[in-house]
């Protein structure tokens, strides 16, 4: 059944306030404004939403060399996590190469580590693997290339299960 202006409007609307919230605009009508002047999206995009939280911390974007050891350094973030989080997921090797992860990852850490604002953290796997998607986000834009998402549902289109 289609739906009725009313309802489609509604639904914007509903859009239009939990993209308020998640940028920290007070109102719908200014994230609305936001998307009109193609600051934001009301579909997720990934890069805009990177460039938006960059923006908004006043942080200089990485290079493809800073972004790279980024990456690594937040891999090494995530398997301190995991080791210390579910040990009880892991053999005894499994626990030893997460630990080199963790070593890799604190020799990229040392050689980006002058970057303003940049901590090392490893509190919790959301927030290691948001780190590592916005650091994946960044190699791919320096090498001028689509963001990842957009490349995972290109790849499963070339394997013959396309996204709808």
């Amino acid at each position: 059944m289609a739906k009725t202006p009313q309802e489609k409007m509604e639904e914007r609307r509903e859009q239009l306030n939990a993209i308020a919230a998640r940028y920290g605009y007070d109102t719908w009508t200014k994230a609305e404004t936001a998307v009109k002047n193609g600051e934001l999206s009301i579909e997720r995009n990934q890069r805009k939403t990177i460039d938006w939280y960059y923006e908004r911390r006043k942080l200089e974007a990485p290079d493809l060399a800073q972004s790279s050891l980024f990456y690594l350094s937040e891999v090494g973030e995530l398997a301190e996590a995991l080791a210390n989080l579910y040990p009880e997921h892991f053999t005894p090797d499994e626990v030893l190469l997460l630990q080199s992860f963790v070593s890799l990852g604190q020799r990229a850490d040392f050689l980006v580590s002058g970057q303003k604002d940049w901590t090392r953290n490893a509190h919790s796997l959301p927030s290691e693997a948001a780190d590592l998607t916005m650091m994946l986000d960044r190699i791919m834009a320096n090498a001028g290339l689509p963001e990842p998402f957009a490349c995972l549902v290109e790849k499963m289109a070339k394997k013959g299960y396309p996204v709808e």
